[in-house]
């Protein structure tokens, strides 16, 4: 190839490689600008926010959760929660499926909500050891997730129906059913146990002729322990439904007062006490 020719190549390519900038420059100049990220969008972006510390801050107010991300959240536990937001936070605990496991409210500085550091447990099994913990947004702070495990650990509690063919009174008889762990508290274990009750018989169990006479909605209230060590359950008023007999009503109590038995010491039986709405019953 002479010099003549090799000039005119490099000419042509440097025309191309320049006319291939101009083109660059001119369609980038005419795009036309972003469009600004609307107020909602910026706050869907910063309205959840996953933390592995259990304190966040902001300008607006501090608050310490109890849990780190990845700990283990036991049963039953304590919501040992402070805040110095002005208002309320809302906490739930779900499992890995969405499902609520617990739930409560973290106060602020305004707040006329008190019971704070109270006790939680399972009404049921978790369906998975992974869950979060949620704390819902306030003020400018964003919604908090924090990523735990669940402590699932199973006891068995003894709970009392009735047989459909006896004809007297009082005579019921247990059935053994698993729960999750509560751990080593008693309260927390008898009103497991209470709860399992009102769940009334399972299929199997209604299949063996196994009734229950507490009426349908009974709700326990709270469970207590008075000085003599006898457990105490305080329920919903409709557990006294006015329309059923007193035969049925009294097999009701004897399964309530035989799912709260104790026995302290060899040979003694302590039958639990029951109160309606705070106040006691015969």
């Amino acid at each position: 190839m002479n010099r003549a020719i090799k000039a005119s190549f490099g000419l042509t390519l440097l025309i191309l490689i320049l006319a291939a900038a101009v083109w660059i420059i001119v369609y980038y100049t005419n795009q036309p600008p972003p469009a600004p990220e609307s107020p909602e969008s910026t706050q869907k972006q910063t309205q959840t926010t996953t933390i592995a510390q259990p304190q966040i801050q902001n300008s607006t107010g501090t608050l310490e959760l109890p849990f780190l991300a990845g700990d283990f959240v036991p049963n039953p536990f304590i919501m040992r929660a402070t805040s110095t937001f002005m208002h309320d936070r809302a906490w739930s605990l779900k499992d890995a499926t969405g499902s609520l496991i617990a739930s409560g409210t973290i106060p602020g500085l305004l707040s006329s909500y008190s019971n704070h550091g109270k006790y939680y447990w399972y009404t049921d099994f978790p369906a998975s050891q992974n869950g979060e913990l949620v704390v819902s947004a306030a003020e400018n702070a964003p919604q908090l997730i924090i990523p735990v495990k669940l402590e699932n650990l199973t006891q068995t509690v003894e709970i009392y129906f009735r047989d459909a063919s006896l004809s007297d009174c009082s005579s019921v008889e247990s059935v053994k059913r698993s729960i999750v762990s509560t751990g080593s508290l008693d309260l927390f274990f008898y009103e497991a146990a209470l709860r399992e009750l009102l769940k009334g018989p399972t299929k199997t169990e209604a299949e063996q002729g196994l009734v229950t006479m507490i009426p349908d909605g009974v709700r326990v209230i709270r469970v207590g322990k008075n000085e003599k060590g006898r457990y105490i359950a305080d329920l919903t008023p409709n557990l006294k439904d006015p329309n059923q007999s007193d035969c049925f009503y009294n097999i009701a109590k004897n399964q309530i007062q035989k799912t709260l038995a104790t026995v302290p010491l060899p040979g003694t039986t302590l039958e639990g006490i029951i109160y309606i709405n705070g106040e006691v019953v015969e």
